[in-house]
């Protein structure tokens, strides 16, 4: 069986100005998982990929020009297009596997058109939250707001029901599709998962003091300003902890005016945008997501596996996750003084901290793990 994964990037790249975020760490979760299976063919076609052509069971075929404008992406939908008509013809492809529900979907669904190769599209996030998102996005004017909205309902109306099967990875997301008519026998519910037990055993360093941490893009639909916020009053009652925020994004800029005029440079760190996981979660002890919407957070599962309890907002698919007061801690990102009520009882409550890290351990292994997951989406595909 062929599998041909179609995705704009698989790892960050400044240069080239591609976009890093879950989607995209999923998939690099999934691809190790995937090469496993026996008698499973994959062909990775993107713009941009760190990952090597290792046999002829995994190949990558990187398709770009015109770096960082219009036309790379332009080239990218064209380009792909031939090269998986070439793939086509010369192998069969049996499934074409869709990270997105952008404007690139167009490619796969003129190759459905012609060839009538099925599409099996993961989306990343429940519509409430995308829409949001977009609201957000400084770097967007109202025009390209309007084109993003106007795709969105496009998508809603006309293109999903030219999609084979759909995957999503949280209640909200199951809701929306279903309240569409979309057939429920061709949505696979299946969550994110990861390798956990690359996390197992990772020893923390010991510093004085907590050390809280949050880790993605500095956008505003990740509500830093209210996590700062709460932050600042967290530190007034203990001085010796600290915040590491990894990451970089439009947010940057507003978060280190922020430290700067508060007097928050030896409790606040930005350090960027960080490829060693485990770096990470040896160097915090607990993980704070903010966000005002989640699909299933790559972090969050990481977190949860490597012994970090995890305190998200109480939004979509964090509230899939955990299980507020067993697996983790959720709060209010609209509340003033619920983050701080967390962080307050986090510090004060070291047995229960404790039961809920386990808690959240043996949930990933259960329920998470990337090996079974991928099982699962080919038993899906396989069965239709």
């Amino acid at each position: 069986m062929l599998f041909a994964i179609y995705i704009e990037n698989t790892h960050p790249n400044e240069n080239l100005k591609m976009h890093f975020g879950g989607m995209q760490a999923q998939l690099l979760e999934l691809l190790p998982a995937y090469k496993m299976i026996e008698n499973l063919r994959i062909s990775l076609i993107t713009r941009y990929s760190e990952c090597p052509t290792t046999s002829k069971d995994f190949r990558v075929y990187q398709i770009r020009k015109f770096r960082g404008s219009i036309l790379g992406k332009l080239y990218f939908y064209l380009g792909s297009f031939y090269k998986m008509v070439k793939i086509h013809k010369h192998e069969r492809i049996d499934l074409i596997n869709v990270h997105t529900f952008s404007y690139n979907i167009i490619t796969p669904l003129v190759l459905r058109l012609i060839y009538k190769i099925p599409i099996l599209m993961k989306i990343p996030i429940d519509f409430g939250s995308h829409i949001k998102e977009v609201s957000l996005m400084n770097r967007y004017n109202l025009i390209k707001k309007f084109v993003c909205y106007s795709w969105l309902k496009l998508f809603q109306k006309y293109l999903i029901k030219k999609i084979d099967f759909i995957r999503v990875i949280n209640k909200r997301m199951f809701e929306e599709i279903t309240e569409l008519n979309y057939p429920k026998r061709r949505i696979l519910r299946i969550p994110n998962g990861i390798e956990f037990t690359k996390y197992i055993g990772l020893d923390k360093i010991v510093r004085e003091g907590v050390n809280f941490g949050f880790i993605g893009r500095l956008s505003q639909f990740k509500n830093l300003k209210y996590m700062l916020m709460e932050f600042k009053d967290y530190f007034k009652e203990f001085p010796l902890d600290k915040l590491y925020i990894y990451g970089t994004g439009s947010e940057l800029e507003y978060i280190c005016v922020f430290v700067e005029e508060n007097g928050l440079s030896d409790n606040i760190f930005i350090l960027g945008f960080e490829r060693d996981r485990e770096k990470i979660y040896s160097s915090i002890d607990v993980l704070i997501d903010p966000a005002h919407g989640q699909g299933i957070s790559n972090a969050n599962l990481e977190a949860m596996s490597s012994n970090t309890l995890l305190i998200a907002s109480e939004v979509e698919g964090n509230i899939d996750l955990i299980t507020n007061g067993e697996t983790g801690l959720l709060f209010n990102p609209r509340k003033k003084g619920s983050l701080l009520e967390k962080l307050i009882y986090y510090k004060k409550n070291p047995q229960q901290v404790k039961i809920m890290l386990e808690n959240a351990r043996k949930k990933i292994a259960d329920t998470h793990n990337i090996n079974s997951i991928t099982h699962q989406i080919l038993d899906f595909v396989l069965t239709k």
